[in-house]
């Protein structure tokens, strides 16, 4: 039967996407943040790599360059535009977290109830069993229950030394 794309669980699929894709992006603006302030002035790198994250975000949130043919401007510029991208996506986490949290109550409050489950555990729980949650690897590094040989559990070594089977003393 095809996946139907209407009911809670649907609701709850998007909205966990959303906030998912939305973290995801935070994360990749702080990294790129950082990794810009790297090659920073020696001033400028001086006095914001001791902030903390946020107050690092703020600090750069409130640059606004002027001639962007400096390259001193052209890096406020980009620290500008990231932590304002930084302090965006913050604000939609935030809404997509409490959408997450009042719908998975409304769904399974007995769920959200238990100790340890919070909305977006829910919600994976709740969710579709398909994609990367259902493709678990067996620990032969393989497909579960295909050998590559007889007696190939995946590893060319032991402790330095060659397994048998791999040193071709057994068929």
């Amino acid at each position: 039967m095809p996946k139907t794309s209407d009911g809670d669980i649907e609701t709850l699929r998007l909205l966990k996407t959303a906030r998912d894709v939305a973290v995801k992006a935070y994360s990749q603006a702080m990294i790129t943040l950082k990794a810009a302030l790297v090659t920073a002035c020696d001033s400028l790198r001086g006095e914001l790599e001791p902030l903390t994250d946020f107050k690092l975000i703020a600090a750069c949130a409130a640059f606004h360059p002027g001639d962007l043919t400096d390259p001193a401007a052209a890096m406020r510029h980009v620290l500008g535009s990231l932590a304002r991208r930084w302090l965006a996506l913050h604000a939609e986490i935030k809404v997509h977290s409490a959408h997450l949290k009042q719908r998975t109550r409304a769904v399974a409050p007995h769920l959200v109830a238990a100790f340890g489950v919070g909305p977006d555990i829910a919600a994976e729980l709740l969710g579709p069993r398909t994609g990367p949650i259902m493709r678990r690897r067996s620990s032969a590094r393989g497909a579960v229950g295909v050998a590559l040989r007889p007696g190939y559990d995946g590893r060319k070594t032991r402790r330095g030394v060659d397994l048998p089977h791999e040193a071709g003393h057994l068929q």
